[in-house]
């Protein structure tokens, strides 16, 4: 599933409950997660329980956790950076 094709409204940031933390945006579809690291272009399926173990959603995070999603793109911005450069 391309996460580039969704409504970019419905697309959210989460990050890594563990260090190093990772940002990746997500989508819940269907009764699954699918997930895309914000640097890399695979993509991932989990179910609800294995994407609550393993991240966080950024609405859910602490102010401390917040400040670690500056500076990373919010999903339009990244959807755009990739048809810019040709990518998906």
């Amino acid at each position: 599933m391309d996460l580039s094709k969704f409504n970019p409204r419905y697309v959210v940031r989460a990050i890594t409950q563990r260090r190093p933390y990772i940002v990746v945006y997500c989508i819940y579809v269907l009764g699954e997660w699918y997930v895309q690291p914000s640097d890399r272009t695979e993509q991932s399926q989990l179910s609800k329980a294995e994407f609550q173990a393993r991240y966080c959603l950024e609405s859910d995070c602490p102010p401390k956790i917040k400040a670690l999603f500056e500076g990373v793109p919010s999903f339009s911005q990244w959807r755009r950076g990739l048809t810019s450069r040709g990518g998906k």
